[in-house]
């Protein structure tokens, strides 16, 4: 089935990427994008694997209360939290399925520490989508609301259409950082930053 994606998300999304010179400030305004929108979502977590020397994934965590992105870097090596086979991102990453928990103020206490948190902060709905790449990565992108009654059906349904644009979207950066990462670890970063202004030819030392 083709989804049809509504003309002002995508001329929105467009505009929040044409602004965003990294990841952080794209994903604040995604953030306050949805929060301005009928889910009302006043969290945003992301989470990407990363082609890094120092550590294998990253997190970005956006909150409406908060003035900035809380980021989390993973090393190699370091096990999953406890709980994680029991947590969402296991269940996207494995299923490369959505995962939703609707009525968390109903939840009981929870081997994923994630479920109480979230139920003590007041949250009532959490919805994690896969950000599938290119390359068959699975990466995970998570809201949560505190409307009473959990998310709108119809705005769930506008926000599933940009799944696919936002992985786009991520994907780009990540791409992006990665080049820069890997010249600045082989090249060093006054030399990476001048290849990244273009300034690469052949016979140029």
């Amino acid at each position: 089935m083709q989804v049809i994606v509504a003309h002002e998300d995508l001329q929105a999304i467009a505009g929040i990427a044409a602004q965003s010179p990294s990841v952080q400030s794209f994903i604040d305004g995604i953030g306050l994008y949805l929060n301005d929108s009928p889910l009302r979502v006043e969290r945003v977590f992301v989470s990407l694997q990363t082609l890094h020397p120092a550590f294998r994934a990253r997190t970005y965590l956006w909150k409406k209360q908060t003035p900035e992105i809380r980021i989390v870097e993973w090393p190699h090596g370091l096990r999953n939290r406890p709980g994680y086979d029991d947590s969402p991102d296991y269940h996207v990453h494995t299923s490369r399925a959505e995962f939703r928990v609707r009525n968390l103020q109903e939840v009981q206490t929870h081997s994923c520490e994630l479920y109480d948190k979230l139920r003590d902060e007041g949250y009532t709905d959490y919805l994690m989508v896969p950000l599938i790449f290119l390359d068959g990565t699975v990466n995970t992108l998570s809201i949560a609301t505190r409307l009473p009654g959990g998310f709108p059906e119809d705005g769930l349904v506008r926000f599933r259409e940009l799944i696919d644009v936002l992985a786009v979207a991520v994907e780009r950066y990540s791409a992006l950082e990665t080049v820069s990462i890997t010249l600045g670890t082989y090249l060093g970063r006054g030399a990476s930053r001048e290849v990244m202004r273009g300034k690469i030819r052949a016979g140029h030392g």
